[in-house]
């Protein structure tokens, strides 16, 4: 067996090409789940660079006549054929000078011919099982393989030509950016006319569904085989023959190798091209959740500011009412009876406060039950949002690497876990019977303050009226006795007295209202800061550590992305030097 060697410069290369596959492999492996498999294809593509063999490897439908056609490359009835998958293994056929029937079965499942006519020294010939195979470790063995190629000869039936798993095999060996060339083998089943349009048909479902344009070259292996003239395999040997002397197969394979390297560089950049842009559309929408969570809590402020607008108003028909009744009542009477001030209290509550503390209790409540309703809703569609995200989240990233987003998802679910508790808590109607009770007791009892205050005030002053109006007689009398002059000035200091109690009455209701208006704004204030302290809490406490999350992946994947970029320059810096390196040194 020949064994193949560099020296000088493209020695080198090769050495830093191996590298460098390694080095892609460990960083492609951190970035998914599917890396791991990639970091192993560039192991593998690695160590072949060391043997440098190029490998020109035969794929295609179980019963396209594969083996046959390597047969015929080689003109030797080597490989064994039939009409059921004859092939099990890789069949990997290495120059030698004299052909060996005696093949080696290697730990890795591939069994090793040596035959002289491969193509010359340094090349190989890889026969796979076959496509569409009843055998489905078959297929998958072929489509392990495929990473490994420098050249594909994809092997299609006249009778039966691309078929769907034609199209996704040539698929997979364009995404690895491998050189392809197409046989239509078995043409001798065919007249001039159906050849023609066999090709035609192969050749436009080629460029159609995979944007390719590949070399089509129309055979019968069979005649070929049997010595027969123009069975279309001079062609295929005249092509691979211009293939090898136009360039080494040592700098082909050098060559190929970044290619594929290249190639699953674009792939993972564009992951985490998608990645960043998911990443992007994600931390939005927490932005937007928090900014609407700043404008859900200044929307408690408006509401508070409507509902004391209501209380003020009705609290004003109260003041308004009190003023009336005080100016109606407040006069020197000739005599105050217990049935008298039973009168006037109920003429106080009938007329001044009637239905008003009903009414602010009503609007209390109404107030406590809206503010409840709205943060517990508002929590209700935090739930819903970043569920979807967490949905969103799942869906994208299947098949591509959950892993990446375990910790967000963690943090996501964890918001969601603190969000449903919120909604709980807004549901409990314990909480909510606190908030009643606490305005039930400070507004009513500011209310019920005022009320007194002011019947206390009457009642003092009517239990001042008797003393009063006998003070008016006694002045009466000495008037007649001392004169007009001295019961003009007692009446004068009466009305003064009895003005001033009235202002002062007024006063006190004023102040009393005033009180009950702050007890009121201040108890609604409280619950109000309370909430919207509340809600930013929790609402720190869920979106921060999302956001967070979100910030942190977006840098990983930034540096990623440079990670990638400095591998594919890398890779462009070892095709430029092939480009410069003459091929002197080479013993292929």
């Amino acid at each position: 067996m020949t064994n193949t060697r560099l020296e000088g410069p493209l020695a080198e290369l090769r050495e830093r090409e191996i590298r460098l596959l390694y080095e892609i492999g460990d960083t492609l492996a951190r970035l998914s789940a599917e890396g791991e498999a990639d970091r192993g294809r560039l192991r593998d593509v690695a160590n072949d660079l060391r043997d440098l063999f190029f490998m020109v490897v035969v794929v295609g439908e179980f019963n396209a006549g594969k083996s046959t056609f390597i047969n015929a490359l080689l003109g030797d009835a080597l490989l064994p054929t039939g009409i059921t998958p004859t092939t099990e293994v890789i069949e990997l056929i290495r120059y030698a000078e004299a052909i060996s029937h005696r093949t080696v079965l290697r730990p890795d499942g591939v069994r090793e011919w040596t035959h002289p006519g491969v193509g010359g020294p340094g090349v190989v010939l890889v026969d796979t099982p076959g496509t569409g195979s009843v055998f489905q470790q078959h297929e998958q063995i072929a489509r392990n393989f495929l990473h490994r190629s420098d050249l594909v000869i994809f092997v299609l039936s006249a009778k039966r030509a691309f078929a769907e798993t034609d199209r996704l095999y040539m698929e997979l060996i364009r995404d690895y950016g491998k050189k392809l060339i197409v046989v239509v083998n078995q043409c001798d089943l065919l007249d001039q006319r159906e050849r023609a349009d066999v090709r035609r048909f192969v050749q436009a479902q080629i460029e159609a569904r995979l944007g390719l344009k590949p070399l089509i070259f129309m055979a019968s292996s069979r005649q070929a085989l049997a010595g027969e003239p123009d069975s279309g395999l001079e062609a295929v040997h005249a092509h691979l023959n211009a293939t090898f002397e136009q360039i080494s197969p040592a700098r082909q394979k050098l060559q190929t190798q970044l290619i594929f390297a290249s190639r699953l560089l674009v792939r993972y950049q564009e992951l985490l091209e998608g990645r960043l842009a998911l990443v992007g559309r994600n931390r939005e929408q927490t932005s937007t959740i928090q900014v609407e969570l700043e404008a859900q809590a200044e929307g408690m402020n408006a509401r508070l500011a409507l509902s004391m607008a209501e209380v003020s108003r009705i609290l004003s028909g109260v003041r308004q009412r009190g003023m009336a009744f005080i100016d109606r009542n407040f006069k020197v009477r000739l005599r105050s009876t217990d049935a008298d001030k039973a009168v006037l209290q109920k003429e106080f509550e009938d007329d001044v406060i009637g239905r008003a503390l009903d009414q602010i209790n009503d609007i209390a409540n109404d107030y406590v039950n809206a503010q409840v309703d709205s943060n517990r809703r508002y929590w209700q569609g935090i739930v819903e949002r970043l569920s979807r995200l967490d949905t969103l989240l799942q869906t994208e990233i299947r098949g591509v690497d959950g892993s990446v987003y375990t910790d967000q998802r963690m943090a996501i679910q964890e918001a969601i876990a603190i969000a449903d508790a919120e909604i709980g808590a807004y549901s409990n109607e314990e909480m909510l019977s606190l908030m009643r009770e606490r305005f039930q007791t400070n507004l009513t009892g500011l209310g019920s303050s005022a009320g007194l205050s002011v019947l206390g005030a009457l009642a003092a002053t009517l239990g001042l009226a008797t003393p009063g109006v006998i003070t008016a007689h006694a002045l009466a009398f000495l008037g007649v006795v001392l004169g007009l002059p001295v019961a003009i000035g007692g009446g004068v200091l009466a009305v003064r007295y009895w003005r001033r109690l009235r202002q002062d009455i007024r006063n006190d209701f004023n102040g009393q209202i005033d009180l009950l208006e702050r007890g009121y704004r201040q108890a609604m204030a409280e619950l109000t800061d309370r909430e919207r302290s509340r809600l930013l809490q929790y609402g720190r406490q869920i979106l921060d550590p999302v956001f967070s999350h979100f910030s942190s992946m977006a840098e990983a994947v930034e540096r990623d992305r440079a990670a990638l970029e400095a591998l594919g320059e890398q890779i462009s810096a070892i095709e430029a030097l092939l480009e410069e390196t003459p091929a002197e040194g080479s013993a292929i």
